[in-house]
């Protein structure tokens, strides 16, 4: 389902209206590794991204995908919500994605 609608042109960023929540968020709380992989790493082009946020100095964002440094209205990001669940696998899925996008541009 997380491929089709990211297929469909979904945003992987987008918030839900009561707290902020982002897909990426609820998949790491619930443990969704797959899902966290998807989100982080199919879906949206890393130029564009890095182009828009370029004047920000973000360049860090993992390719492709999902932000995982945006936070909730508790001021809680995916990896906080990772860990406060135990949710190693899903903690390790985030920690890799922005590892590898690191890497690759610097």
């Amino acid at each position: 389902m997380v491929s089709l609608l990211l297929r469909s042109g979904a945003s992987p960023d987008a918030r839900t209206p009561g707290g902020g929540v982002t897909p990426l968020h609820r998949a790491a709380y619930k443990g969704r590794a797959r899902c966290v992989e998807l989100l982080m790493g199919k879906g949206n082009n890393i130029l564009k991204r890095s182009l828009l946020n370029f004047k920000k100095k973000i360049l860090c964002f993992p390719a492709f995908g999902a932000d995982p440094f945006l936070l909730d209205e508790d001021g809680l990001s995916a990896l906080h919500k990772a860990a406060a669940e135990g949710q190693g696998e899903t903690y390790g899925a985030i920690l890799a994605a922005v590892s590898d996008t690191q890497k690759r541009w610097g």
